[in-house]
């Protein structure tokens, strides 16, 4: 029973499309749906097989219709079998000229051997046949009647258009910015089922969602200095619509924060989740120091504690959306 559900979950894991978000640049994201690595891999080897399979059989026809003729060799008597000493010399005979066959008899008699039988050699002869064919004269141009020898008529100038169609037209309103990611608009972009993160800079929150249902809220420190992101190392968190890049085990990481104390170790906590932002090193990651939760302490990232990153870390995924607003 175990095997048979094992393999009809292998299966449906096959010919299910898994979504998958694609990055199309500056912050926009697209839902594309994919079929497994393995499915498409056996459908572009099916084509292949198919494509090899029709060029196989249409050669081999190819090669069937064309049939190569040999020239067959007409020969009127087998040459009697001569000694390595005789010498072959024509009779002074004149060489005689069938005209229906083309062929060319030369009588030949060895040297030194008088009244034996003539050996004629019969060499066919191409026929050949040229016909000379006529030159085309080139066709004559017919006369143009009376009607093509007109001139042709200019078009008439457009009439000067009055005051009124000469105003401006008004410029279209441009289209009003949308509005950032609320928990109420994401059944479009986003399943029933998905999780998604929603972090908070001025209220020092992140926000775990699953569809447009809220699961936790964890408390979290954001960059020291206030506003979106505009250089490197402006300790600033960047504001935005995102996607986990990676999940990666930090726990055996150091780090110097410049205050004083030199290397830290466990400085990010187990987990640093790094989000695709354009801007290196920002990610969702745990702390030495708890206690900076609620504030503006960060070089740039989205501190939690260590116990709500592992936690975090078991829903997490690669291409998780997240939304950082101010």
């Amino acid at each position: 029973m175990s095997s048979n559900k094992s393999l009809w979950d292998g299966l449906k894991a096959l010919l299910t499309l898994t979504p998958v978000w694609v990055d199309k640049g500056q912050g926009r994201w697209v839902l594309r749906r994919r079929l497994h690595p393995v499915t498409r891999f056996a459908l572009i080897l099916c084509t292949l097989i198919a494509l090899i399979s029709w060029g196989v059989e249409h050669w081999n026809r190819s090669g069937a219709d064309t049939e190569i003729q040999p020239r067959e060799l007409i020969a009127s008597k087998p040459a009697p079998a001569l000694e390595p000493s005789a010498k072959l010399k024509p009779v002074p005979a004149e060489p005689s000229l069938n005209a229906g066959s083309k062929k060319l008899q030369v009588p030949l008699r060895p040297s030194g051997s008088e009244g034996q039988e003539v050996v004629k050699l019969e060499v066919s002869k191409p026929e050949l046949t040229l016909e000379r064919q006529k030159p085309v004269k080139p066709a004559e141009p017919k006369p143009k009647s009376a009607l093509e020898k007109q001139k042709p008529v200019k078009p008439a100038e457009p009439k000067p258009k009055p005051a009124l169609e000469k105003q401006k037209l008004a410029k279209p309103a441009e289209p009003k910015p949308k509005p950032p990611l609320r928990a109420g608009n994401t059944k479009s972009a986003l399943g029933p089922k998905e999780y998604w993160v929603r972090i908070r800079k001025g209220e020092y929150r992140l926000y775990l969602y699953r569809g447009e249902k809220l699961v936790r809220s964890y408390s979290v420190a954001v960059g020291r200095n206030g506003g979106n992101k505009q250089a490197v190392g402006d300790h600033r968190t960047p504001v935005g619509t995102f996607r986990v890049q990676s999940i990666e085990n930090s726990s055996q990481w150091k780090h110097d924060f410049r205050d004083g104390r030199g290397l830290i170790d466990g400085a990010y906590g187990p987990w640093f989740i790094r989000l695709a932002t354009g801007w290196k090193g920002i990610g969702i990651h745990g702390t030495h120091d708890p206690d900076s939760r609620g504030t503006m302490a960060t070089e740039g990232c989205i501190r939690m504690s260590n116990e709500e990153v592992e936690e975090l870390r078991k829903v997490a995924r690669v291409n998780m959306r997240v939304v950082i607003e101010e």
